[in-house]
């Protein structure tokens, strides 16, 4: 038994070592993470405010909404370099999720368990974004623990569990999704089961509900950011996970919609086995039990979410392959595979069957091995170790402490910062805090950096934006041109990156 999850976890360790063989990152973000542990075993953690970025909501309402995640990081920076430390650790806690995912279908007496697990191995979508190196496979294990808890109803490790995850990672409130649809699928389970125990069952998935609630509300609470979390997480959840300004402010790739031939291109074996998938379920759909139902609605509710928001086929890309098991092993233990394939047989459909596995086997086979390499692929290009490090040195070891520099994209910050905490920045992290901090200045910024403001840069850029310096990416060619077209700055760095001035 230990021996296979072994096994799992040395094959998603070399399937993820093979995407993260690169000193290459795909994300910005992964250079924040890697400073925040850095000053969290030199410093200590970030609490009075994070005036790195000048002009941001952050600036004084600062929550490391990964407080756990750093902290898990220290050790893997303190043996390697921060930058690889860190890829080392996305490997690690990468392989793990993928070994709680077969945990998960074990304990739930799933049959073949190692094919399903396997499966999350060569899908592209989700490959890509747990090789970015962030905080998402600790997300995933603790909503499998959170959703095994709830099957289970096992009350005092679901409080526990929710209480960590409010730690770990933004996406907590998913708990609270996750048990609301195990609540719903209770009384759809049970229109058709008629079960006579189903007032016990709704008690105890009451008291699921509530030891959710509470672990989410105490991780709330018994926080080293309270009460100053409670905007960050308004911000984080409400305005940008849920409202969302994609339209208006120019945010990260992750929080842009995903449109559905290329979810379907991207997750192929994903959605291979979710067809099969709701073949089996349409013929069992009389048969199926809250689980069952759980999984189903949970598949589909986070399949509109990834088509909403890119980073949400973390989630969707499990929990089809665990609803996938769950249906067809259904489908199995009900009779209904044994009467499928009779049928088939009596009427001389031998070749079907047949035909219908060799196409299944073919298709696993050929789209697992082309989206492994396209994965690789693109997961080995991306930012250098040392992007930006050039001009941040100089930064650093030429101005004063403190002193603050406008920069040609808010997505610019992450590497600045890694390199550079000697200087404050205007905006990073997100864009949507510079919006919320002040409407008319993201606009100003964002005319600015995309080249469309030509007039009056020296007054917007020293005096509202209190800059003594500017950093300039090379690409932001129209940016670039003008300011060189502009009175009171002078160049006074350049590398085959980026050029920097300072105001007169």
């Amino acid at each position: 038994m230990k021996c296979k999850y072994l096994l799992i976890f040395l094959i998603a360790l070399a399937v993820f070592t093979y995407l993260g063989w690169s000193y290459t990152y795909s994300d910005p973000d992964s250079f924040y993470h890697a400073k925040m542990a850095v000053l969290m075993s030199e410093k200590g953690p970030v609490f009075d405010s994070f005036s790195w970025t000048q002009f941001s909501t952050i600036k004084e309402n600062y929550a490391d909404h990964h407080f756990l995640y750093h902290l898990l990081l220290i050790p893997f920076i303190k043996v390697f370099d921060p930058l690889l430390g860190t890829k080392i650790a996305g490997i690690f806690f990468s392989s793990l999720a993928i070994v709680f995912i077969y945990w998960f279908l074990k304990e739930q007496n799933i049959k073949y368990p190692e094919f399903f697990t396997l499966v999350t191995l060569f899908i592209s979508s989700f490959l890509f974004r747990l090789g970015l190196a962030k905080a998402q496979p600790l997300s995933i294990i603790l909503l499998i623990l959170c959703l095994y808890f709830i099957f289970e109803k096992k009350y005092l490790w679901l409080f526990i569990s929710s209480f960590i995850y409010v730690w770990t990672h933004g996406s907590f409130p998913l708990i609270l999704v996750v048990w609301l649809v195990y609540f719903v699928s209770l009384f759809i389970a049970n229109k058709y089961s008629q079960k006579p125990q189903l007032k016990n069952e709704i008690i105890n998935s009451m008291k699921t509900g509530i030891s959710c609630f509470f672990g989410i509300v105490a991780g709330l609470i018994i926080n080293p950011y309270f009460p100053k979390n409670l905007y960050f997480y308004y911000e984080q959840i409400y305005k940008i996970a849920v409202v969302g300004a994609s339209e208006i402010v120019r945010v990260g790739g992750e929080w842009t919609p995903y449109d559905i031939f290329s979810l379907i291109t991207n997750s192929g074996l994903a959605f291979l086995l979710l067809i099969v998938s709701l073949a089996t379920l349409f013929i069992c759909f009389k048969k199926l039990n809250q689980k069952n139902w759980t999984l189903f609605l949970l598949t589909i509710i986070f399949l509109a979410l990834a088509l909403r928001s890119k980073r949400n086929v973390d989630y969707f890309i499990p929990m089809t392959v665990i609803f996938s098991a769950f249906s067809i092993n259904t489908f199995f233990k009900t009779g209904e595979a044994k009467d499928f394939i009779k049928i088939l047989k009596e009427q001389g459909k031998r070749k079907i069957v047949k035909f219908i596995y060799a196409i299944i086997i073919i298709g696993f086979v050929f789209i697992g091995a082309r989206d492994l390499y396209v994965t690789g692929k693109s997961l080995h290009g991306g930012f250098s170790f040392d992007h930006y490090k050039q001009a941040s040195e100089w930064l650093k070891n030429n101005t004063e402490q403190g002193e603050t520099v406008f920069h040609s994209d808010w997505d610019d910050f992450g590497f600045l910062f890694y390199h550079n905490d000697h200087n404050y920045y205007i905006i990073g992290l997100d864009p949507t805090f510079l919006y919320d901090f002040d409407k008319d200045l993201y606009q100003e910024y964002d005319d600015i950096t995309l080249g469309e403001k030509k007039e009056g840069l020296y007054e917007s850029i020293k005096n509202t934006f209190k800059a003594s310096y500017v950093f300039v990416e090379k690409e932001k060619e129209e940016f670039l041109e003008n300011i060189k077209n502009s009175e009171g700055f002078e160049q006074i760095y350049e590398d085959e990156k980026a050029v920097i001035y300072k105001t007169m």
